[in-house]
């Protein structure tokens, strides 16, 4: 409960940010997860739906017509307002949410004691943290993305197949939750991967500079021994990166297999 506590402390925190940089843009792209979501549950259950039972039950033609054209001005109108806030709202607001995250963190940076750098677990952690402001940017829209949908997809799922078919909902919802569960193991799962190479790609990364930066060319061409030490180190520091991978490799696999299952499971639940 802790943990989870403060998960969505963070991510509200990291919200407040990215809403106080660009208001407009955060509250357009919260309705648009939503509308698209009451998109897909209106073409691929409701009218799916509508149409059969117009076939099955022999309604005029006119009563399915209207319901199709009613929907595909709806669906219109929500392209052009997608349009809108991907090719106009999205190109202001995302350097601006960028600049306002990674200015602060450098503003942190200013006020930590010098000491902290010498430590290197603090600053694998610094240098992790600011290699990682841009995913995690992307990662709280696609939080954002994935509640609303969710959500909504809850809500009217949920209401439709209760009063049509109250053992479907079951297993739409047990679906959904194997689906959550499944994401939230792989999320941990990856980010314990980033943690522990995260060392050893930074050592990579030195190795490479070592080699094209002209501050240590001189040194390389001086030391005949050195580039041969640096190979070795460097090949050895991609074998510890391949284990990791290896070591977590069978977890992955079923978490994602588990995830993208239920997933399917569930939108062709909603399909049929």
């Amino acid at each position: 409960m802790n943990k989870f506590k403060k998960l969505l402390a963070d991510n509200l925190w990291l919200f407040k940010i990215c809403y106080k940089a660009a208001p407009s843009y955060m509250i357009c792209y919260i309705i648009e997860a939503v509308r698209n979501e009451i998109v897909v549950f209106l073409e691929f259950t409701l009218a799916l739906n509508f149409v059969l039972e117009c076939a099955e039950f022999g309604r005029p033609f006119e009563t399915a017509a209207i319901f199709l054209l009613s929907l595909l001005a709806f669906v219109m109108l929500g392209l052009l307002f997608n349009a809108f806030l991907f090719q106009k709202l999205q190109q202001k607001a995302q350097p601006k949410i960028k600049q306002a995250i990674k200015q602060m963190m450098f503003n942190k940076a200013k006020e930590i004691d010098l000491e902290c750098y010498d430590n290197p677990e603090f600053y694998n952690d610094y240098v992790l943290s600011v290699s990682e402001v841009d995913n995690q940017i992307g990662r709280i829209f696609n939080l954002i993305t994935n509640l609303c949908t969710g959500l909504v997809s809850i809500v009217l799922s949920g209401a439709f197949f209760i009063g049509s078919d109250p053992v479907s909902f079951i297993f739409i919802a047990v679906s959904f939750a194997a689906s959550l569960l499944s994401g939230k193991a792989l999320n941990k799962l990856n980010f314990k991967i980033r943690n522990e190479k995260n060392p050893h790609e930074r050592k990579l990364g030195y190795v490479n500079r070592v080699f094209y930066l002209n501050d240590y060319a001189k040194e390389v061409r001086l030391n005949t021994e050195v580039s041969g030490e640096l190979l070795k180190d460097f090949d050895e520091t991609n074998g510890k990166i391949l284990a990791i991978d290896k070591k977590m490799q069978a977890n992955a696999s079923v978490y994602s297999f588990s995830r993208i299952t239920s997933a399917t499971i569930f939108l062709l639940t909603l399909c049929i």
